[in-house]
């Protein structure tokens, strides 16, 4: 669905990302969406053209650091918008849902009523039983799943 709008994908656990769009986008991209944080922010700021934005969200921290992890991301993600040319936004869920609660529910009906029909999908990366969540969270904690998991009843 998003590639009829000109969007492809680039894994970039396998792939440079930076260096996959210096040579598709040699004047940069209009926009960043990045939900991991870290090194990735840098690169991600990078690959922006001239007035672009990077967007950072949904960012985790280390295990046993989350808050500090995600404070320093957070104020590294506004020092970045302070530099001219280029522009940065954070997105806290929360906060978001909060300024603008019909408009959040108006979107995340929209988005159930495309998967009802079909026209988009979770990348699932696993169903397991529910009495292995403590296990399940650990490995999303660790990054050995990527993707959505469906805890079930045993």
């Amino acid at each position: 669905m998003l590639a009829r709008h000109g969007t492809t994908f680039i894994d970039y656990r396998h792939e440079d990302f930076e260096e996959v769009l210096r040579v598709r986008e040699p004047a940069g991209v209009r926009a960043v969406f990045d939900h991991i944080g870290g090194g990735n922010l840098g690169r991600g700021y990078r690959v922006l053209g001239p007035g672009g934005v990077l967007v950072s969200y949904a960012f985790s921290g280390r295990p046993g650091r989350m808050v500090g992890d995600t404070v320093r991301g957070a104020a590294r993600v506004k020092l970045m918008g302070l530099r001219p040319g280029l522009r940065t936004a954070l997105s806290m869920v929360p906060r978001e849902i909060a300024a603008d609660h019909e408009g959040y529910r108006s979107a995340l009906a929209g988005l159930l009523a495309m998967a009802s029909r079909g026209e988009i999908a979770p990348r699932l990366a696993a169903v397991r039983p529910l009495e292995e969540a403590a296990d399940v969270h650990g490995a999303l904690e660790r990054r050995e799943i990527s993707g959505k998991v469906v805890l079930v009843p045993g």
